[in-house]
């Protein structure tokens, strides 16, 4: 799981001195990628990974004055991916059963991530 970096540096951002949003990809699972990864969020791997985003994207505007927020960019991974990938935890389900450990894999998803980038 590789975080790309497609917004401006905390300099940047301190030179405009706006309020700013701080994006984070969790994951790359979006359609037009061809090998998609979807992670065991309960895994100590997941884990490892939340608390490696909050220390490499976070830590950077723990202390800004305009920091809004973190904004999560991978809403197109909740959907079926185009390839058949999935979750693995989502294997074999359909309709409510998919649905509710969905709801699950997304409340441990956010929460890790939050919980890490509090942390900081």
């Amino acid at each position: 799981m590789q975080q790309s970096n497609p917004q401006f540096s905390r300099r940047d951002f301190d030179l405009a001195d706006m309020p700013y949003v701080v994006l984070l990809r969790g994951f790359e699972t979006e359609d037009w990628n061809g090998d998609p990864l979807f992670p065991d969020v309960w895994s100590e791997d997941f884990a490892d990974h939340a608390a490696y985003l909050a220390r490499s994207v976070a830590v950077d505007h723990a202390d800004s004055r305009n920091l809004i927020g973190y904004s999560y960019v991978d809403a197109p991974s909740w959907a079926p991916h185009v390839s058949g990938a999935d979750f693995p935890q989502l294997v074999g389900l359909s309709g409510d059963a998919r649905e509710h450990k969905l709801f699950d894999i997304a409340s441990r998803y956010y929460e890790a991530m939050a919980t890490e980038i509090h942390r900081i």
